[in-house]
């Protein structure tokens, strides 16, 4: 005999409900009714993406050009426009700087007119300074960065700054009050111990470059924007690898991607856009939270309560965050065994915990992330993720690109619609597969395989909560649909089963009395006996199931729970 909770589904490929009678032997069953309707794709965003021309021009007049060269703790400056003390160099004009050489502990700061726009070549530069950011644009209209071809260039910073009011914000290796392009086929090296890598408080423009960047925070942040159009990216970061901030406006911060080849470890979100995140090209190989292998849930749908244990670099979770105990508060353990026999014939299961707990302190360790939108139209994707590999709080548009993702928690999660319409999805580990709140598959190729549900319809939030990352935070409503138009679709799923209690009785009984702290008020078990089942919903603190009637199996009399 076992007793089941039964998770309400909205959707698992074909919507059903089944409705088992008492025990008597009897059932009825009736099929609900299937509604099949088109949705539209996600209304067209009005962010800006484009990318102008002198982005991607890498050209200079090298004669006109003012030369800047570090070397024994001092700087040489071999035009007007610029001035040294020590290792410091402030640029005060616009024009184009060539900067090389080395200082052991320097700086390069841009002060200049709000209009001036400044070209910094970098031409084997390698700057560390000891208590602030190597380089900082504190007032410019627009600075460029050009690496220039076949050359190594590093920026390096302390684990602490020493600021003052005039850059008390300042809070990054690379730092800019202004719009920021960094071009040309050379490498750029940001170690960022304090805390961020990159970081212009307005736009960020890349377009080539060999960028890899190691950051203590988030590699690199446009606040406005992030548009990148090419360049190879290693990134490994203490929180998130690319993210734009900006929350004022709909047509900022969003993170554009049509091209580049992305490696990106961090321990939390790899991309990160308050708005939307739009890719159309690229490759990606990203691995976020320590992975799937580190998940917040496990394959039964209790929480792990290991999770946090192995994020970061060393274990502990990112900023130093401890392992939670049921409440997510203070250092919590394993959870204690349920009670074993060596009877097995009553089971009582339970998988849906609906409880709806605060994202206010979520830890988010996600692949692909927006607040509003992801929309994905190309690209090759490999992704490995303690919580969701696509994740937005508003729509998910895929109309191509080839996406294989492994998942601690939910494979792709929309808290709005998820659309489908062309490429190749294939989900190779996760506890929800694909879940929105109407899901609609018009082609493409898709396979997911899911510890619990393939594909879920509900709406709500899944952003995270003092238990573990992605808790789910809805139940079963009216409104949302399944939509499968076309596309070819493979589900592995275990669904919903967690057993409670099993045991085979000694002796003929004729009633159960059982307690758990697993039964929880509002939710229906299910009661199975032999070939017979029957549904119980706990609506008070004693529950009774006793109907009077036989309950198959042992000798006559009445049967209860």
């Amino acid at each position: 005999m076992k007793i089941s909770d039964t998770k309400k589904l909205a959707a698992i490929m074909v919507a059903f409900f089944i409705t088992v009678t008492a025990f008597s032997g009897c059932s009825e069953s009736a099929n609900s009714s299937q509604t099949t309707s088109s949705v539209s794709q996600a209304a067209k965003s009005d962010i800006d993406a484009s990318i102008a021309a002198e982005d991607i021009d890498v050209g200079y007049d090298e004669e006109s050009s003012v030369g800047i060269t570090f070397a024994d703790g001092s700087a040489t400056i071999d035009s007007e426009g610029a001035t040294a003390e020590g290792e410091t160099v402030t640029i005060s004009q616009a024009g184009t700087y060539i900067l090389s050489g080395t200082a052991t502990n320097g700086r390069i700061i841009v002060s200049a007119d709000k209009t001036a726009e400044i070209k910094l070549i970098f031409n084997g530069v390698d700057i560390t300074c000891a208590d602030n950011a190597p380089l900082l644009v504190s007032k410019a209209k627009k600075v460029y960065i050009v690496l220039e071809d076949g050359t190594e260039n590093v920026l390096t910073d302390s684990a602490s700054y020493s600021l003052g009011e005039d850059d008390s914000n300042t809070d990054g290796a690379i730092f800019s009050k202004a719009d920021l392009t960094i071009n040309g086929s050379g490498t750029l090296t940001v170690n960022a111990n304090y805390k961020h890598g990159i970081v212009p408080k307005d736009d960020l423009v890349i377009t080539d470059g060999n960028i890899n960047v190691t950051s203590a925070s988030t590699a690199m942040e446009g606040k406005d924007s992030v548009k990148i159009s090419g360049g190879t990216f290693n990134i490994s970061a203490g929180t998130n690898g690319i993210k734009s901030t900006n929350t004022e406006a709909s047509d900022k911060g969003f993170i554009s991607v049509t091209g580049g080849s992305f490696t990106v470890v961090a321990n939390n979100d790899a991309f990160e856009a308050e708005t939307v995140l739009s890719i159309e090209d690229g490759s990606f190989d990203i691995t976020t939270g320590g992975g799937s292998a580190n998940a917040s849930m496990k394959s039964d749908g209790t929480p792990n309560r290991n999770w946090h244990n192995n994020m970061g670099n060393g274990g502990g979770g990112p900023n130093g965050m401890g392992r939670p105990d049921d409440n997510g508060n203070g250092t919590g353990g394993d959870p204690p065994a349920m009670p074993t026999a060596d009877n097995t014939g009553l089971t009582i299961e339970a998988t849906a915990n609906t409880t709806t707990d605060s994202d206010s302190t979520s830890t988010s360790a996600k692949a692909l992330k927006a607040g509003s939108e992801v929309n994905i139209s190309g690209g090759e994707f490999k992704i490995d993720s303690a919580d969701d590999s696509v994740h937005s709080n508003g729509n998910i548009v895929v109309t191509g690109g080839n996406i294989s993702a492994a998942s601690g928690d939910n494979g792709m999660h929309a808290n709005g619609n998820l659309t489908i319409s062309d490429g190749t999805v294939d989900i190779t580990k996760s506890y929800e597969g694909i879940e929105g709140s109407i899901v609609t598959i018009d082609g493409g190729t898709i396979s997911v395989a899911a510890s619990d549900d393939g594909i879920n319809c509900a709406g709500g939030s899944d952003t995270g909560s003092t238990n573990r990352m992605g808790a789910d935070q809805f139940s079963a409503q009216e409104g949302v649909e399944l939509n499968i138009n076309g596309g070819t679709v493979t589900i592995d799923a275990d669904g919903d089963g967690k057993e409670i209690l099993s045991f085979t009785p000694t002796k003929t009984w004729q009633s159960v009395v059982f307690t758990s702290a697993d039964l929880k008020k509002g939710e229906t078990y299910t009661i199975t006996a032999g070939s017979q089942s029957e549904t119980v919903t706990i609506d008070g603190i004693v529950t009774s199931n006793s109907k009077g009637k036989n309950f198959g199996g042992g000798h006559g009399g009445r049967r209860g729970f």
